[in-house]
């Protein structure tokens, strides 16, 4: 029994060991002196490796015996993981929580994800490249630097009620395989994300309100084309600056989903809401390719299968929040709500962020994803 406890439990789990005297009963002679020298390492070195070496018997050549479920046993080793996330106390990190404890189980532990919070590694394309370059195994971002992303913040290009149906389709599923190829960067999952609206220091009711503010806007080339055409100047900041950059007047005023608002806390530093709908994108779960691919493939058939409840968790979540958010402040009389005609900000917006769209998608994308998706679908 001192051979069991050298193992992890999975492995344990997997491979019924017998005692010393069954392996040797019945054996030849020289394969007797094989075994024992081999449970010998086994016990001096305290490895899983060699003992399992031993039992299933490996070859040389690393070959070995598949085991039940279908796997080879050497392939299913543990990994460790970090996935990285900005947006503390959120949604999409309470639903990455438990994404992360549904892994660990349904991987008998050899799936280790630990969760990086509060953007501890930089901004979100900062972080991103850190996944690209293989020094993160994870991140959970909005603002990826990739160029197929990037241009999906086109104002007013989503019917918020068909959103996640683009996030299912074809088109999609092409910009996916082609960052794969591209980047080396899997998206294992596209998040909900909600409209955005405009928190401000002064009341905004009209595009021409924003002339001359400064508005913190995320690393997003549409979102900025678009607070230029409203007259506004945008200021890229990351994320984790935003507070003290609202907080210290650096900027007047910022743009994001009440669940991001309310997991920076921004309502403690502004006054206004304008519930503008400008733009809406998603959020995206990424992984090293390489990491993906060298975790076994029943572990990662894992991984892929409990996305689908992290995303359906998210945006449950997300949309259920968003007026209870709106009237906890209001109530709390953290801010006040001001009254606009979305139409007349869709109108003055114009074509930002088109010119990005028509470079990265090609030809014809960018209209065949609003006759199908957009608010005039």
């Amino acid at each position: 029994m001192a051979a069991r406890r050298l193992l992890p439990p999975f492995l344990t789990r997997l491979i019924p060991i017998p005692k010393p005297r069954s392996l040797l009963s019945g054996a030849s002679l020289s394969e007797r002196k094989t075994m024992r020298t081999t449970m010998k390492l086994a016990a001096a070195v305290g490895t899983a490796a060699a003992l399992t070496a031993a039992l299933t018997g490996c070859t040389d050549e690393g070959s070995t015996t598949a085991s039940a479920d279908g796997d080879a046993v050497a392939d299913c080793m543990p990994i460790a993981l970090e996935v990285a996330d900005t947006l503390t106390g959120s949604a999409w990190e309470q639903a990455l929580k438990s994404y992360i404890e549904r892994v660990q189980e349904g991987t008998d532990g050899r799936v280790m994800i630990r969760l990086l919070p509060g953007g501890q590694l930089g901004g979100e394309i900062e972080m991103v490249a850190q996944v690209k370059q293989g020094n993160l195994g994870l991140v959970q971002a909005g603002s990826t630097g990739l160029k197929e992303f990037s241009p999906i913040f086109v104002p007013y290009l989503f019917d918020d009620a068909k959103a996640m149906d683009f996030a299912t389709s074809e088109i999609m599923q092409g910009w996916k395989d082609a960052i794969r190829e591209r980047e080396g960067i899997r998206v294992l999952a596209v998040e909900y994300f909600p409209p955005r609206w405009i928190t401000s220091n002064t009341p905004i009711h009209k595009p021409a309100d924003l002339n001359g503010l400064k508005i913190r806007v995320p690393e997003i080339p549409a979102l900025v084309e678009a607070f230029e055409a409203f007259g506004a100047t945008p200021v890229a900041l990351p994320f984790p600056d935003t507070y003290y950059a609202l907080q210290t007047g650096a900027v007047d005023g910022q743009e994001n989903p009440p669940s991001v608002i309310e997991s920076g806390k921004l309502q403690e530093v502004q006054d206004y809401v304008a519930i503008t709908n400008h733009a809406q994108g998603f959020r995206y779960l990424l992984i090293n390719e390489d990491r993906f691919q060298s975790i076994c493939e029943s572990d990662r058939a894992v991984m892929e299968a409990e996305v689908s409840q992290l995303v359906s968790d998210q945006e449950e979540q997300l949309r259920a929040e968003s007026d209870a958010l709106l009237d906890g402040w209001v109530s709390s009389g953290a801010v006040q709500i001001t009254d606009l005609d979305i139409a007349e900000f869709a109108g003055a917006v114009g074509d930002a962020g088109s010119t990005e769209a028509e470079e990265a998608w090609g030809p014809g994308v960018l209209e065949q994803i609003r006759e199908l998706y957009g608010p005039n679908s």
